[in-house]
């Protein structure tokens, strides 16, 4: 009794055509260039690391690596969001928090002009519109940036929202623990990221924080 045509092209439909091999194999070359590489370090691993780590070169390096990483975890997500279809209305509904949050928190910072716990002058000493280092504490920009991190990334991927959350509490812990900031500036952090990132999210609409478009 032969098939009826019908039911072949069910079963051919209801089952995915298999992907591509994954044809990557391991470059040996490059490994064992980089024992190589490794190997022959050794031997001037000291005067490397003594010039390194001295004068001006490490001067210019620790400016370099500085510059870099404020931006890095913000070129990340970006990376990240470039692979969606709809891309640039992302790129749209995360640059605007960001940007608004670092103009706020400079304002801040110079319109209050709190003392940092590192000045020992106390909680309550205030020099506003003083602009110099010492007297930026309140609110944590380190706190801030992290807190619209994470929000941010809670939104786009919330079945691991609270691993961001818990990383940007750890950077808040830090921030106490190390005498840069006092726990208030340091929730001031968080409730200016949280003030700013659901604004844009109400101002600019869900289709801005979507990932995958959606039909109508």
């Amino acid at each position: 009794m032969a098939d009826h045509p019908d039911s072949e092209a069910g079963a051919s439909s209801a089952t995915p055509p298999p992907g591509p091999a994954c044809t990557a194999r391991p470059h040996w070359g490059l490994l064992l260039l980089g024992c190589g590489c490794t190997a022959a370090a050794l031997i001037v691993d000291q005067r490397a690391s003594d010039w390194l780590s001295t004068g001006p070169v490490q001067h210019w390096i620790a400016r370099a690596v500085a510059i870099a990483a404020a931006p890095g975890p913000y070129l990340i997500v970006l990376a990240i969001l470039a692979s969606f279809p709809n891309r640039w209305r992302l790129y749209a509904g995360f640059l605007v928090p960001v940007l608004v949050s670092t103009g706020a928190l400079h304002a801040l910072k110079w319109a209050i002009g709190r003392a940092r716990p590192l000045v020992g002058d106390g909680a309550f000493h205030f020099a506003p519109f003083a602009g110099t280092h010492p007297w930026d504490s309140f609110p944590s920009g380190h706190t801030l940036g992290a807190g619209v991190l994470a929000l941010l990334l809670g939104i786009y991927f919330p079945r691991a929202r609270w691993v961001f959350y818990g990383l940007a509490a750890l950077i808040g812990l830090e921030r106490i623990v190390t005498k840069w900031h006092y726990l208030s500036d340091v929730l001031a952090g968080y409730g200016l990221a949280g003030l700013i990132v659901f604004g844009a999210l109400r101002l600019l609409g869900p289709a801005f924080y979507q990932k995958e478009l959606r039909e109508g």
